[in-house]
C-alpha cells in the first residue's frame, strides 16, 4: 500500500515538474515571439530617410532631410550630430509624407556646432501606441561630399582619408597647411591669406581683386559686401523689425526680429530667417543686390545671386585715352600724332612739366604728368597717416586694448577683452593683432556685449586664428585703414 502511495506521489511530482518547464519554455518563447513581432512591424514600415545637404549657419545646423517611397507612420525623426569624439543626439517631431522634403534647424547644448563632422538621421515610427525606434537611414559629412547612405554599412560618403592627416583626401580641399598649390590669387584675389577650417578651404581673409569679398561690392555670388546691403532691410526677410548685417558677404537675420513665426523651407512662404522659398522671392530681383540683369536662384531658402550679371561703371577720372582701370572700355583715343601713354595723349617729343605743375595741391600720393610720366607727389604722409587724393588723413583706430581670454581651446575664435566697449558694437569693423602670431587683419564677424556668466564685450570670428591671451589689437573702420599701418 505504502509502495503504490509512493509511487502516485512520485508520478505527480513528475507531472508537476513538467508543467513548470513547460511554463518556462513558453515564457521565453512568447518573449522571443512578441521581440519578432515587434521586428516585423519595424520591417513592414519601410521608412527611408536621406539626408540632401546639412550645413552651419547662425550657430545651428541645418539638414535638409528628403523622405523616400516606403510606408510606415514616420512621427519623429532622431539626428545624431558627433564631433568626432563626442555625439548629441536632439529630436524633432515630423510626419513627413513619402517624397517629402523638409529643412531642419538644430541648435545643440553640448557640442560646439563649428566643430561637428557628421550628422545622421533615424526615424522613429508609430505602431499601434508603441513608438518604435528604427536604424540609422544615412549619414552626412559636413567635411565632405555628401550622405554616406544607409547607416548599417557606412555607406561611401564623405571623405576617403583623415582630416588633419596633412593630406588632401577625398572630400577635401585643403588639409592643415597643405592647399594643393592653391593660393588667393587662384579665387581671383590680389593677395591675403587663404585658410583650411575642417578641411575647407577659407578664403574670409584674401583681399582685393574684383569679385573679392570685402571690397564692399556686392559681386557674382555674393549677398551682400560689408555695409553694402543692397536696398535689402530686416523687411525683404519676412521680420518688421531690427538690423540686418553681412558675415562673409552673406546676408546675417539673426538681430532681425519681430514678424510672423511657424513654417517651414519648401512650403513657398518666406518665413523668418529665410531670403526666399521656392520660387517666392519677396518681389526681389538680381537688381536689388546691386545687379544688372540676370536671375536669383533659392538655395535651402536662401537667395543665391550666381545668375546675376555684374554690370562693371568704368572709372574715366582724368583719362583721355586707352582703357579705363576699372573695366576695361576705352575713355577714347588720341588724334594723330599722338599716342596714348597712362591715359594721357602724349604729343611727339613731349616735354615734360614741372613736378609743381605735375602735383598741385597733392602733398602726397601718384600723378601722370603731361607726357604720362608716373609723379610721386612730396613730401609724403607720415607713418601714422594714409593718402587719399592727395590728402594725408591721421590713421587712429577706434579701439585699441588687450586680449583677456580665448575660446574655445587655443583655437582663438573669440576673445573678450574689459578694454572693448559694452555699449558700442564693431560688428564688420577690422582687427589687427601687431607683434603677435596673427599676421592679417581680420573682419568681426560678430561683437558681442556682455551676458550673463561673461562680464566683457567679446569679439567672434568665422575662423580660427593664430591670437593668444596678452596680444595686444587695434580695431579700424576699414580694411584700408588696416592694412595701411
Amino acid at each position: 500500500m505504502k509502495k503504490g502511495l509512493s509511487s502516485v506521489v512520485t508520478t505527480l511530482i513528475i507531472i508537476l515538474l513538467v508543467l513548470v518547464a513547460i511554463g518556462i519554455v513558453w515564457i521565453v518563447i512568447k518573449n522571443v515571439i512578441i521581440e519578432g513581432s515587434q521586428q516585423a512591424t519595424l520591417g513592414r514600415f519601410l521608412v527611408d530617410l536621406e539626408i540632401k545637404e546639412a550645413y552651419e549657419q547662425n550657430g545651428n545646423i541645418i539638414v535638409k532631410v528628403k523622405r523616400n517611397p516606403g510606408e510606415g507612420d514616420l512621427v519623429k525623426i532622431k539626428f545624431i550630430l558627433s564631433d568626432g569624439k563626442n555625439s548629441e543626439i536632439i529630436t524633432k517631431d515630423s510626419n513627413m509624407g513619402e517624397l517629402a522634403e523638409t529643412s531642419f534647424s538644430l541648435n545643440t547644448v553640448n557640442l560646439d556646432e563649428s566643430k561637428i563632422i557628421t550628422v545622421s538621421v533615424v526615424p522613429v515610427i508609430s505602431s499601434g501606441n508603441k513608438e518604435i525606434i528604427g536604424e540609422i537611414k544615412d549619414t552626412y559629412n559636413l567635411r565632405g561630399a555628401g550622405g554616406g547612405g544607409d547607416g548599417g554599412d557606412g555607406g561611401d560618403g564623405g571623405g576617403t582619408g583623415d582630416c588633419g592627416n596633412g593630406v588632401i583626401d577625398g572630400g577635401e580641399t585643403c588639409d592643415g597647411v597643405e592647399f594643393g598649390g592653391l593660393t588667393c590669387v587662384s579665387f581671383g584675389f590680389t593677395g591675403g591669406n587663404i585658410g583650411c577650417n575642417l578641411c575647407q578651404i577659407n578664403i574670409s581673409r584674401c583681399i582685393g581683386g574684383i569679385g573679392g569679398c570685402g571690397n564692399g561690392i556686392i559681386d557674382t555670388g555674393e549677398q551682400c559686401d560689408g555695409i553694402n546691403l543692397g536696398t535689402l532691410d530686416c523687411t525683404n526677410f519676412a521680420y518688421s523689425t531690427g538690423t540686418l548685417s553681412c558675415i562673409n558677404c552673406l546676408i546675417d537675420t539673426s538681430e532681425c526680429s519681430g514678424g510672423g513665426g511657424g513654417g517651414q523651407c519648401g512650403n513657398g512662404i518666406i518665413n523668418p530667417g529665410e531670403g526666399c522659398d521656392e520660387d517666392n522671392y519677396g518681389g526681389l530681383t538680381c537688381d536689388d543686390f546691386g545687379f544688372g540683369g540676370g536671375f536669383l536662384s533659392c538655395s535651402s531658402c536662401q537667395i543665391s545671386t550666381f545668375g546675376c550679371l555684374y554690370v562693371c561703371v568704368p572709372e574715366y577720372g582724368t583719362r583721355e585715352c586707352g582703357p579705363d582701370p576699372l573695366c576695361g572700355q576705352s575713355c577714347g583715343p588720341c588724334d594723330s600724332p599722338n599716342t596714348c601713354n597712362n591715359g594721357v595723349c602724349v604729343p611727339p617729343a613731349c616735354e615734360q612739366e614741372t613736378e609743381e605743375e605735375t602735383c598741385g595741391t597733392w602733398i602726397c600720393g601718384k600723378k601722370f604728368n603731361n607726357c604720362g610720366v608716373e609723379v610721386t607727389c612730396p613730401p609724403g604722409c607720415t607713418l601714422t597717416q594714409f593718402c587719399q587724393e592727395g590728402i594725408c588723413y591721421d590713421i587712429i583706430p577706434v579701439n585699441v586694448g588687450t586680449v583677456q581670454e580665448t575660446w574655445p581651446g587655443n583655437s582663438g575664435m573669440y576673445f573678450g577683452s574689459s578694454d572693448l566697449p559694452t555699449n558700442v558694437s564693431y560688428k564688420n569693423y577690422y582687427i589687427e593683432f601687431p607683434g603677435s602670431a596673427e599676421p592679417d587683419c581680420l573682419l568681426i564677424s560678430k561683437y558681442v556685449f556682455p551676458v550673463i556668466g561673461y562680464p566683457k564685450s567679446h569679439i567672434a570670428f568665422n575662423f580660427e586664428t593664430s591670437i593668444k591671451t596678452g596680444d595686444s589689437y587695434k580695431i579700424w573702420e576699414t580694411l584700408e585703414k588696416c592694412l595701411s599701418t
